[in-house]
C-alpha cells in the first residue's frame, strides 16, 4: 500500500487526500478503528516516506476516519444512539449533517491549505531510491491487498473491529510467509535491508533498536 501509495499521492494533496480516503473507507465500513489500522497504518507509512509532519498526517486521517464512522449506517454508536432516543436510524444520519458536515469541510480546507504551503523536504531522488528499494526487495503486487481486503470485508459483515483485524493481521502473516519469506527471514535476524527501506520502518522493532543502542 506504501508503494502505490507514493505512485499515486503527491506530497501537496497529501493530508486532504488522506484525510477523504479515510472518511470514504470509514463511510463503507463503519469503523474508525478499523480504517485507522489499515488503511491509516499505510498513510503514515507514505508520510514518512514523503518527510511530512507525522501529527498533521495523524490528525488527517483521524478526522476523516472519526467522520466516516458517525455518518456510516453500519457504525455501532450510530446506531445506539437513535436506538435509544427511539428515532429512525436515517432520520438521525439526516440531523448529523448539519453539525458533523461542517466540521469536517473545514478540516479539509484546513489540511488542502497545509499541503499546499508545506512542500516536502523529502527530494525525488530520495523519493525513487525508496521506490527502487521496495522494488527490488519485496514482491509488488495488487493480490497482497488481500488482507486489507478481507478487514473491511468482515467489518462490512458486521464483525468487530478488534477481531476482523486479528484475522487480517493472520492472513498477511501467511501472506508474507508465502510471498515474502526471504523478508521474514531478515526481519526476525538482524536485517540486511538497505537506507531506503529503512525510512519507511518503525513501530516496535524500531523503538527497540534505538533503546538497545
Amino acid at each position: 500500500m506504501i508503494y502505490y501509495g507514493l505512485s499515486l499521492l503527491s506530497p501537496s494533496i497529501y493530508y486532504a487526500a488522506a484525510c477523504a480516503i479515510c472518511a470514504v473507507v470509514a463511510l463503507a465500513t463503519g469503523s474508525s478503528w478499523t480504517t485507522a489500522g489499515t488503511v491509516g497504518l499505510a498513510l503514515i507509512g507514505i508520510a514518512t516516506t514523503y518527510d511530512l509532519h507525522l501529527g498533521i498526517a495523524a490528525g488527517a486521517i483521524i478526522s476523516g476516519a472519526y467522520f466516516g464512522d458517525k455518518m456510516s449506517p453500519l457504525s455501532d454508536t450510530t446506531n445506539l444512539a437513535p436506538a435509544v432516543a427511539g428515532t429512525d436510524l436515517f432520520t438521525h444520519i439526516r440531523h448529523m449533517v448539519w453539525t458533523t458536515t461542517p466540521s469536517f469541510v473545514i478540516a479539509l480546507l484546513f489540511f488542502i491549505v497545509v499541503g499546499i504551503i508545506t512542500p516536502s523536504p523529502a527530494g525525488e531522488n530520495e523519493l525513487t531510491a525508496v521506490m527502487s528499494a521496495l522494488e527490488s526487495n519485496f514482491l509488488i503486487g495488487p493480490h497482497l491487498l488481500f488482507p486489507v481486503v478481507v478487514v473491511l470485508v468482515l467489518v462490512i459483515r458486521r464483525m468487530p473491529a478488534l477481531p476482523a483485524l486479528l484475522i487480517g493481521a493472520l492472513v498477511g502473516a501467511i501472506f508474507a510467509v508465502v510471498f515474502q519469506p526471504d523478508a521474514v527471514l531478515q526481519y526476525i535476524g538482524d536485517t540486511t535491508l538497505p537506507r531506503p527501506i529503512a525510512l519507511v520502518q518503525g513501530g516496535l522493532a524500531g523503538s527497540v533498536c534505538r533503546i538497545s543502542h
